[in-house]
Parts: structure tokens; C-alpha cells; sequence
């Protein structure tokens, strides 16, 4: 059995849809554990009427707003499953999306976590977009290439724990890159999955908190003795794009210069953060504020 966490919070809007892409798999032995995390728009009350008429869906109400990571591990510490994944109340499966995770963890027990290509929509349900190919699984050390489209097993739960809420923004990350130090991980170019991106999704209101929560968890990371030079100048390109991003030049400077010490050179940063780099703080703050004013009008 699949058992597949739906974290919510006020997710009315979207939810009926995200519960729908579940119930149309074409592997149908699931369980799905919704964590309504103290929504105030009625969402609780979409979710029981589908937990009414199908046994598989359960839900359980937070007394207080708990925030994703907390959500996710009492979901997970209800779970029975062999395999498990999570998803949100603003995304989609694709229907043969749990049949090809099952498949592909049945087929080589040494995967812990597989992952896939995503379809990206907007607000409407409009295609914008697909994730890009994923080339090298060592990227995942410096950028969260697995994303929102994966499942895993119940060993990696037992060896790995709970997602640690002190991450909150970035837990799916560290989840991740725990698993990756402990199992195999594999991934697949078909998308799986829909992700949509609309102005009340989390990337889109909390990208500074984001940016923040990236930063610390990148800089644990570059704590590890077991790191080439080349994913520590990928860590080092990721903080100082993070740090460009918020304004914060100095440390973005530090990270370049690692990045020089590492290549020798720092072609692989965007455009944009070699010509801040260049110019320095008050220019790049200059034009950065300029740009902002324009794009307001």
C-alpha cells in the first residue's frame, strides 16, 4: 500500500482537484492522510465529504496551526504503508503517477527515493512549463532538484525520522539530502506530476524567508568532508545567487570568490550576479531599485 500525505492549510480553493488526481490512479492500493493544519475557509469540510464516501481517505484536524513540517510528521506517524509520498492541495498527480513510483521501488530495492520530471500550470491550469532534465543526481547536494514529485520507501522513513521542523521552507530539501547520505536514489524524465505556481503558493509569498532557509541549510551542508570541489562550487554558485537575490553583497562576494578559488573562473553564474560582482553593492543596489520602481508601474 501507498500511503500519501495531503498537508492544508485554508487550501479550498484547489483542494477538490489535488484529492480528485488521487482517487483517478490507476494503482488504486492507497491510503490518503489528509492534515488539515487549522484552516479557517472550509476546507475540512470538502475533505470529509470525500473521507464519507471513500474509506481510503482519512483526515485529521490540527488544534492549532502547526506549519508543513509538523504536518507532515503527524501524518506520516499515521501512515501503514510500504511507500509513502506527499503532496499539496494545490498540485496534481498524473493518473499513472503512484503505479510508475511502485514499479520503479519493486523493481530495484535498492532505491530508497525516485523522483520525476514535473508539468508546471498556472493559476488557471494553463501548461507554462516543464522542470529541466535532471543531468547529474549529485546536483542534489546544492539545488532541490527532486522537488515535488517523488515517493519513498518505508525503510528510508525508519532510518531517516521525521522531517525536522526547525527547516520549515526548506524541509523537503533536507529530507532529501538525508536520505541521499543513507540510500540509492533514481530518477524519471516522464512527468508525473503538475505543479502549480499562483500568487498565494508558498515560492510566491515567502521567496526572503525561502532564500534565508536555503542559505543555513546550504551552508550545513558545505560542513561535510565528503564533497568534491565540483559540488562545492555548485553549493557556493546556489548561495551567492540566494544572496544576490536578497540583497545581501557581501556575502554574495565571499561566495564568488570561493567559487574562483574552486574553478578559477566564475562563468557558470547567471548574468546577473557576475555583473553585480563587478560593479559592486551601491551600483547593483542602484539599478536593482530602479528595475523594481519600472516593474511596479
Amino acid at each position: 500500500m501507498v500511503s500519501i500525505i495531503l498537508p492544508t492549510y485554508n487550501g479550498k480553493r484547489y483542494i477538490q482537484g489535488s484529492i480528485e488526481s488521487v482517487l483517478a490512479q490507476t494503482y488504486q492500493d492507497w491510503e490518503l492522510i489528509v492534515i488539515d493544519d487549522h484552516s479557517e475557509d472550509g476546507t475540512g469540510k470538502i475533505v470529509q465529504g470525500y473521507a464519507d464516501k471513500d474509506s481510503r481517505i482519512k483526515l485529521y484536524r490540527n488544534e492549532e496551526n502547526l506549519r508543513l513540517p509538523a504536518s507532515l510528521n503527524k501524518g506520516f506517524s499515521l501512515s501503514k504503508g510500504k511507500y509513502l509520498t506527499w503532496t499539496s492541495d494545490d498540485n496534481l498527480f498524473k493518473e499513472n503517477a503512484i503505479g510508475r513510483f511502485v514499479q520503479t521501488l519493486e523493481k530495484d530495492h535498492d532505491i530508497g527515493l525516485v523522483f520525476s520530471a514535473m508539468e508546471i500550470i498556472d493559476a488557471r491550469g494553463d501548461v507554462i512549463g516543464h522542470t529541466p532534465p535532471v543531468q547529474d543526481l549529485g546536483e542534489i547536494h546544492y539545488k532541490n532538484i527532486v522537488r515535488a514529485s517523488f515517493m519513498y520507501t518505508r525503510a528510508v522513513y525508519e532510518k531517516v525520522g521525521d522531517y525536522d521542523v526547525d527547516r520549515f521552507l526548506v524541509e523537503d530539501h533536507d529530507y532529501w539530502l538525508r536520505i541521499a547520505r543513507e540510500f540509492t536514489i533514481t530518477y524519471i524524465a516522464e512527468p508525473l506530476y503538475v505543479y502549480r505556481t499562483h500568487p498565494g503558493s508558498l515560492t510566491e509569498t515567502r521567496n526572503r524567508q525561502m532564500q534565508e532557509a536555503k542559505i543555513a541549510l546550504l551552508k550545513d551542508e558545505l560542513r561535510s568532508e565528503m564533497l568534491s570541489d565540483g559540488i562545492r562550487a555548485g553549493i557556493y554558485r546556489e548561495l551567492a545567487i540566494a544572496a544576490f537575490s536578497i540583497d545581501r553583497y557581501g556575502m554574495m562576494k565571499d561566495h564568488v570568490e570561493h567559487i574562483k578559488e574552486l574553478r578559477g573562473d566564475i562563468s557558470t553564474l547567471p548574468m546577473k550576479v557576475r555583473c553585480a560582482y563587478k560593479m559592486g553593492e551601491r551600483p547593483t543596489a542602484l539599478l536593482k531599485k530602479i528595475y523594481r520602481g519600472i516593474k511596479r508601474r
